[in-house]
């Protein structure tokens, strides 16, 4: 199956841990950041989505040390399909499910599980409707919910809903300058218009960047996935082709 433009951006930028790192600073509460070690994240290897949603769905699976040396994981779906899925709750269960069915097959003779935090990074375009939690899912009314609670599976998962945010709050958030290039890139692809509005801000962040081959080697990674996006459906104007031009001498030039 051929790699996607947004695949192939998520897995070059946050399968770089200190990419990662930053996104996970900005998402995860303080009263859960505080017992993780995130200076430890490490990526694993392996994907647990379904074989036939992997043109929408992308996932990267992390290690990370507790402040009391255990052993947890952090499993980041990134949701870039074009269409609303209100099923994604028990997708999200259960890709974490697989999590912990590998690592029991790997470990045999234990009794106990780690911690599997759940993060999705939805890139649809428009926001996302519902709570991110598997009762979301359930037809009954809310009472029935509650009263049922105690014996049903007690799911959430942390959202970072990067089509509800305006560039301004996206501009605002405290992030690496790498991983702002990466959400702004990501934040841009779904019009031309936010292109137009989010270039600029991205020219400034890139100039603070050390031009070193890690940060050169990311640099044409956005702009390569920003040309994929924009080649087949740009506008056919002069000024939209003289900014496809751009990005392409961008990408060029930085490669």
């Amino acid at each position: 199956m051929a790699t996607s433009p947004h695949d192939a951006l998520f897995k070059a930028a946050f399968g770089q841990p200190e990419i990662a790192r930053s996104e996970l600073e900005l998402v995860l509460p303080p009263e859960i950041a505080t017992h993780l070690d995130l200076a430890s994240l490490a990526v694993c290897a392996g994907s647990f989505v379904d074989e036939e949603l992997r043109h929408a769905h992308t996932d990267l699976l992390y290690t990370v040390r507790t402040t009391t040396n255990d052993e947890a994981f952090v499993y980041v779906l990134f949701e870039h399909q074009s269409s609303f899925d209100a099923t994604m709750p028990l997708r999200l269960l259960r890709y974490v499910v697989r999590v912990w069915e590998r690592w029991l097959r790997e470990h045999p003779e234990a009794s106990t599980m780690p911690l599997v935090l759940p993060v999705l990074m939805h890139h649809g375009p428009t926001g996302w409707r519902t709570a991110p939690e598997l009762a979301s899912m359930f037809d009954a009314s809310p009472e029935l919910v509650e009263a049922t609670r105690p014996f049903l599976p007690h799911f959430r998962f942390l959202l970072d809903d990067l089509a509800e945010v305006s560039l301004d709050a996206l501009s605002a958030r405290v992030l690496s300058t790498l991983t702002h290039l990466v959400q702004m890139a990501l934040w841009s692809s779904r019009s031309f218009e936010r292109l137009q509005e989010a270039a600029p801000r991205m020219r400034e962040l890139s100039a603070t960047l050390p031009r070193d081959e890690r940060s050169r080697a990311l640099l044409a990674q956005l702009y390569t996935y920003l040309l994929r996006r924009y080649r087949p459906r740009l506008p056919s104007t002069p000024f939209a082709l003289s900014f496809l031009m751009l990005l392409a001498r961008r990408a060029e030039r930085i490669s």
